[in-house]
C-alpha cells in the first residue's frame, strides 16, 4: 500500500484486481445504476436516488451498501472537500459528487444514509468532518484516530463495534500525535480551492502558526487484528466502516492509512473504496493482505457501525 496524506486522515493507493459493478440489487430487489457512470452526477440526479434508497431501504445498513454502491467510478480526488468559497484556507466545495478521496467518500456516504433530503444531508456532513459541527480549517476532523472518530463517537454518528467482533483477540494501538509539527509542515500546495496567488504567501504562514496552541496527544484505537479477521467475518455487519491501522512509526504523523466500507455480496466479502488516484471501486476483501506495504505493517482494522443520533434520529 502507498500512502498519500491528505486533509482528513489519509489515502493509500489499494490496486484493482477486479472489474468494477455496472449495476447492483438493494434492498427491495431494485437495480441501481451507479452514477459514477454519469459525467458527472447532477445534485438532482442523486437527490432522486437518495429519496428512492430511502424508501426502500429500511436499515442504515442497507442505506450505506446501496449509496455508496451509487458512486462506483467516480473518480478520486485528493482533498476533494474543503470549506467552501468563503474558506480562509482551502475553499473546495462542501459537498461534491464528482469526486472523492477515502474520507470525503466515507463522510459522504454516512450523511447521504442518514437524510433523504440532500440539504439535510449537506448539513449533517458539515457535523461529520467538523467539531461540533463548526466550519473552519482548525476544527475539521483532520486526524481519523485523533479527531475523526472521537468527534464522531461523541456526537452519536459513530458506534466503535471493534471489541464486540473482535472479543477476546482485540487490541490497542497508540500513537502520539502532534499537530503543531503538522502545521508547521504545510506548504503552498496545501492552501486549496482556487485561493489567489496575491498574499498566498503570507496566508500559508498564517496557516502554518495555526496549529501552534495545539499540545501534543496521545490517540488510542481499538484494532481487530488482520490474522484475526477471517474468523471474525461473520459477526461483522456489511456496511462497516473499516479503518486500516497500522504499527505506530516514530517518522509519521498517523497510523491509520485508508477508509473504507466493509460490503458483503453473495460471493463473499469486498473493501468498497476511494482508491487514490484512480476511483470508488469495489476490491476482494483479501486485498488488505495481499497488497500490504512490508515497511508500514497492516496490525488490523478499527470498525465503526454508522449510527442516527437520538436528537436527529427523533426529527425523522
Amino acid at each position: 500500500m502507498r500512502l498519500r496524506s491528505i486533509q482528513a486522515g489519509a489515502c493509500v493507493a489499494v490496486a484493482a484486481t477486479i472489474s468494477l459493478f455496472s449495476t447492483a440489487v438493494v434492498a427491495g430487489g431494485s437495480s441501481v445504476a451507479p452514477l459514477g457512470r454519469l459525467q458527472p452526477p447532477s445534485n438532482a440526479h442523486v437527490q432522486e436516488e437518495l429519496r428512492r434508497i430511502h424508501r426502500e431501504a429500511t436499515s442504515l445498513p442497507q442505506r450505506v451498501e446501496a449509496i455508496s454502491q451509487l458512486f462506483l467510478g467516480v473518480p478520486y480526488k485528493l482533498g476533494a472537500l474543503g470549506e467552501g468559497l468563503d474558506g480562509e484556507f482551502d475553499r473546495d466545495p462542501l459537498i461534491r459528487f464528482d469526486a472523492f478521496d477515502c474520507t470525503t467518500f466515507v463522510e459522504t456516504v454516512m450523511a447521504l444514509s442518514l437524510d433523504s433530503d440532500l440539504d439535510l444531508a449537506t448539513r449533517t456532513l458539515q457535523k461529520i468532518r467538523y467539531r461540533d459541527g463548526q466550519i473552519g480549517y482548525a476544527t475539521r476532523n483532520h486526524f481519523v484516530e485523533l479527531d475523526w472518530v472521537p468527534n464522531n463517537v461523541r456526537a452519536g454518528y459513530l458506534r466503535d463495534i471493534t471489541s464486540d467482533v473482535a472479543g477476546r483477540n482485540a487490541v490497542n494501538v497508540h500513537k502520539t500525535i502532534s499537530k503543531r509539527k503538522w502545521y508547521l509542515r504545510k506548504t503552498l500546495a496545501g492552501l486549496q480551492g482556487g485561493i489567489p496567488e496575491v498574499g498566498k504567501r503570507q496566508l500559508l504562514f498564517k496557516l502554518q502558526h495555526l496549529g501552534r496552541s495545539f499540545p501534543a496527544k496521545q490517540a488510542t484505537l481499538t484494532v481487530l487484528p488482520l490474522k484475526a479477521l477471517p474468523q471474525a467475518l461473520a459477526r461483522i455487519p456489511s456496511g462497516t466502516i473499516a479503518n486500516l491501522v497500522h504499527a505506530d512509526q516514530r517518522y509519521r504523523d498517523t497510523i491509520v492509512s485508508h477508509q473504507v466500507f466493509l460490503i458483503r455480496k453473495s460471493d463473499g466479502w469486498y473493501v468498497r473504496h476511494a482508491a487514490s488516484d484512480k476511483a470508488v471501486e469495489d476490491d476482494p476483501i483479501g486485498i488488505l493482505v495481499r497488497n500490504g506495504d512490508p515497511r508500514w505493517r497492516l496490525i488490523g482494522l478499527n470498525l465503526n457501525a454508522l449510527h442516527a443520533p437520538a436528537s436527529e434520529n427523533a426529527s425523522r
